[in-house]
């Protein structure tokens, strides 16, 4: 994320157009599948289109920035966001995809791994490839072809460090590197809840979920008066972490595990906390997170619903595959690249140079990194997870 664009997760973003970063998901390394056996390729279909909407949340935010919005985004303006009443440039809607896949796919997980596995798998597929994309970000800036929030053009190896373990969201010691990574504490929270609660979810799921909504209202209420940096990364695994936990109601009634008027009724807690984290207006800019959400659950709902009637395309697989390091490394990459190339070229003609840039080191990222961690994880855990 450049200046432009990048905030801290407790801060409220001085642009009334600045989207907020995007959580997401990291896909399994085994596809999650239906009771059937076949796989739920509605989630894939829904990271790709996450992964989609996130990287046009943030170019279309760079232009309007520069005072020079791209054609496209009038026209998403008028005859989507405006009679939706959704977030601008489609801020929050692939942020609530993502983390409401993660929550279906964490509560199958859940099911079947064991508690070091578990622990492992999630380690091993969210750290690595985050490594890797802030050394890129480091190299970038100290180069100078990439600006960090704050505009240093030099960054240390202790800011390095700090960053590859998220420090950088807790002390503003630490310039941050790879802006979106903040999501990724909430994340973080959300799992080790899981991972706390595992032998639970297994015999009683339902127990489990209403623990995880329970912890995700106390954080709100402990970390509601306190501010700060700290507290602000805290208060988001209650704020942004609910949505996971929904998505793991979703999941709870689609296998099985508690009737539809069970799952409705966590599902009501969950946005009831929802609309408590965002009533408290920390890193919201607009208010309609809470209709964001409303619409990916129902996008998210159809998916599974849909079951073996939705397409395998061949695109959609690729990018669900690759959406982590796509996740990852789209600011740092098309910034920089319409960056280089504003106002020199248009954004019919730029856009499609950052997007090819960014799959290309995409692509690189989960080839050399995602692929090998993924098959050292099943090596070591001694089994695939299903």
């Amino acid at each position: 994320m450049s200046e432009q664009l990048a905030t801290r997760p407790s801060e409220v973003p001085a642009n009334p157009f600045l989207p907020a970063p995007a959580p997401v998901e990291p896909p399994p390394p085994t596809p999650e599948r239906t009771r059937s056996g076949r796989r739920l390729d509605g989630l894939d279909l829904l990271r790709a289109l996450a992964s989609c909407l996130v990287f046009y949340t943030h170019v279309a935010s760079w232009y309007r920035l520069k005072q020079d919005p791209m054609p496209v985004s009038d026209v998403i303006d008028r005859f989507v966001i405006g009679p939706l009443h959704l977030n601008k440039d489609l801020g929050f809607l692939g942020v609530a995809l993502f983390l409401l896949v993660s929550g279906f796919v964490m509560a199958h997980v859940a099911t079947k791994e064991r508690v070091g596995e578990y622990g492992l798998k999630r380690v091993l597929r969210i750290f690595p490839a985050l490594f890797v994309a802030v050394v890129l970000a480091w190299v970038l800036v100290n180069v100078g072809l990439y600006t960090i929030p704050g505009g240093q053009t030099s960054v240390g190896v202790g800011d390095l460090l700090a960053n590859m373990f998220l420090l950088d969201f807790f002390s503003r010691e630490f310039p941050v590197l790879v802006a979106v990574a903040w999501t990724l504490v909430p994340q973080l929270g959300i799992y080790a809840m899981i991972g706390a609660l595992l032998v639970l979810f297994r015999r009683a799921p339902w127990v489990a979920i209403a623990i995880q909504i329970t912890a995700c209202s106390v954080i709100l209420s402990v970390t509601s008066t306190l501010t700060g940096l700290p507290a602000g990364a805290i208060r988001n695994i209650g704020a942004f972490g609910i949505a996971v936990v929904l998505g793991q109601v979703i999941w709870l009634v689609w296998a099985r595990k508690a009737p539809l008027w069970a799952g409705m009724s966590l599902g009501l807690a969950c946005w009831v906390v929802f609309a408590w984290g965002d009533g408290q207006g920390r890193a919201r800019y607009d208010d309609a997170f809470p209709l964001t959400l409303g619409l990916a659950m129902l996008l998210v709902i159809l998916a599974v619903l849909a079951g073996r009637r939705v397409p395998r395309w061949r695109v959609v697989t690729y990018l669900s595959s690759r959406s982590y390091a796509v996740y990852l490394v789209h600011q740092t990459t098309s910034f920089t690249v319409l960056a280089l190339l504003w106002p020199h070229l248009s954004s019919a003609l730029a856009v499609p140079l950052a997007i090819g840039v960014t799959l290309a080191v995409a692509e690189l990222l989960h080839r050399a990194v995602e692929r090998p961690i993924a098959s050292l994880a099943t090596r070591v855990a001694g089994r695939p997870s299903g």
